[in-house]
């Protein structure tokens, strides 16, 4: 028996799942499991469906938070106004009663760019070279010329 038939980690697989879409990284759920760091490693390496797990589990939330900063940036998301009222019958009905397109947000599109085309959008910081001046007088004779006419 290894050690992960040992910790039983391939029927905590749910449990790790649950850890990625949370947001832990990988240093704390081999935390919170009790392994060290090489054990965790050697486990994505030989146990595919692990691997494939973490994998998983990971991308789901990043593409969720992807998709949802778009649609905040482009204006694609609805706000929805309904109304839940019961039928004739008692059976409850909901109804839409207005389906808004949302306003581009101006934060998410900023964000969006400056991650998506740095090159273009990035706040660039401008590095100003100091000198130091002995004499002020070389300056103004270099600005001003000679003082000697």
């Amino acid at each position: 028996m290894n050690k992960y038939d040992k910790l039983d980690i391939a029927n905590r697989l749910d449990e790790i799942a649950q850890y990625c879409k949370q947001g832990a990284t990988e240093k704390e759920i081999y935390t919170n499991l009790g392994v060290t760091r090489q054990t965790w490693i050697s486990w994505k390496n030989k146990y595919s469906e692990f691997a494939k797990t973490l994998q998983n589990a990971n991308i789901n939330p990043n593409l969720h938070v992807e998709n949802a900063l778009y649609r905040k940036a482009t204006g694609q998301y609805l706000a929805k106004e309904t109304k839940t009222t019961t039928d004739e019958t008692g059976a409850i009905v909901t109804k839409v009663i207005t389906e808004k397109e949302g306003v581009p947000d101006v934060g998410a599109i900023t964000f969006w760019l400056k991650n998506r085309c740095p090159d273009k959008w990035k706040d660039k910081i401008v590095q100003v070279e100091e000198i130091e001046i002995e004499d002020i007088s070389d300056v103004t004779t270099e600005i001003f010329g000679s003082n000697d006419e």
